[in-house]
């Protein structure tokens, strides 16, 4: 009998949630470092919601991961930046689940050059191959003058395309990329300390970038947006989202990221 209950409990708490579809170019077979925190921090809001709201994962590119928010209501990403684009797009929760130090551009050749470079210089007067991933934004004032440059710059599509550019790095296929230099450094730690390769702030670029959850402009993507800010309204979360990006980030970086997720909470509340 008490079989029979469980039976019936687990069906009705399934028939009572909201199932959505995560699109993500996730790839659970490597290790991405800040980018594994953000999906174990998803799952702690998921949990939070106690059973209200369901994941079904899909394999996208970053790509097609916008074009399912338009052709699909049902549809949520993760760890994603606001443009002014996107915000017309789609609907974005209130509260970041993750923030990131600005991009780096970073350049193999152990070339010396500035440690603040303008991406016009690294294409125009430095002559090199810059690479990104289609799809990606590195936030509304780079994304503005990769835009310009696009005839003069490589644009890698596709699932997993920022850790082909990565690879294609080291491999002298592009000279320059745009990335976290933690995620870098964790995926390439002796290749970070060669010599060879080295950090450029990127002149005009916002020192903290924040990564949201969005959902599809539909009912749909209403009611999900609404769970998700909800429970991340609880401050236990909000102090599980802080304490989890200590140690992700120089020590630096690390300080001004906790001073901008403390400052994105109380203004939120």
């Amino acid at each position: 009998m008490k079989y029979l209950i469980l039976i019936v409990y687990v069906f009705t708490v399934k028939c009572h949630a909201l199932v959505i579809d995560l699109a993500s170019d996730y790839d659970t077979s490597i290790s991405y470092g800040p980018t594994d925190v953000a999906m174990t921090l998803l799952i702690k809001v998921q949990n939070k919601l106690d059973g209200k709201l369901i994941f079904n994962h899909i394999a996208a590119s970053r790509i097609r991961e916008w074009r399912e928010l338009d052709s699909h209501p049902s549809t949520c990403l993760y760890n994603k930046a606001k443009t002014p684009q996107r915000e017309r797009q789609a609907i974005y929760g209130k509260y970041p689940l993750m923030a990131f130090p600005a991009n780096r551009l970073i350049i193999n050749g152990g070339l010396s050059l500035p440690q603040t470079i303008s991406i016009e210089d690294v294409i125009s007067k430095y002559g090199l191959q810059l690479g990104i991933a289609k799809g990606r934004s590195y936030g509304e004032g780079v994304d503005n003058i990769l835009a310009q440059k696009k005839h003069h710059i490589f644009s890698n599509e596709g699932a997993n395309s920022s850790i082909r550019l990565r690879k294609m790095l080291l491999q002298g296929k592009v000279d320059a990329i745009i990335e976290y230099a933690p995620v870098f450094q964790n995926e390439y730690p002796s290749e970070s300390q060669s010599g060879e390769i080295t950090f450029h702030k990127i002149a005009g670029a916002k020192e903290v970038t924040f990564g949201y959850i969005v959902c599809a402009d539909s009912e749909i993507g209403h009611q999900a947006i609404k769970l998700f800010d909800d429970a991340m309204r609880d401050p236990k979360l909000q102090s599980d989202i802080v304490k989890s990006h200590e140690g992700l980030f120089f020590e630096q970086e690390s300080a001004i990221i906790r001073q901008a997720l403390l400052d994105e909470f109380l203004v939120q509340e």
